[in-house]
């Protein structure tokens, strides 16, 4: 996640963040959440994003839209030019 938040910052022309929260930090923060939230510009719905994206691992694949939908997978640095709208 760090690489992905590092690499959308470099491309958009922004700083990367300096510092990082720990998880277990983050979790504790779940209570003022949304008042921190709101004042940084996240969603009301910070505390439950934090709770409910912890530890998670996605098990997926992308064989159905490939079968389906012709998708190809690209990789990151490419899919974020796409996305951002990044010309290179």
């Amino acid at each position: 996640m760090g690489e992905l938040v590092d690499k959308t910052a470099v491309l958009s022309g922004r700083k990367p963040p300096r510092v990082t929260m720990p998880p277990t930090l983050m979790k504790l923060a779940i209570p003022i959440g949304p008042v921190v939230g709101k004042l940084m510009g996240f969603p009301p719905n910070l505390g439950e994003l934090i709770r409910t994206s912890d530890d998670v691992t996605f098990w997926m694949t992308d064989e159905k839209a490939r079968r389906e939908l012709g998708y190809q997978a690209r990789d990151l640095d490419t899919g974020l030019k796409q996305t951002l709208g990044v010309a290179g």
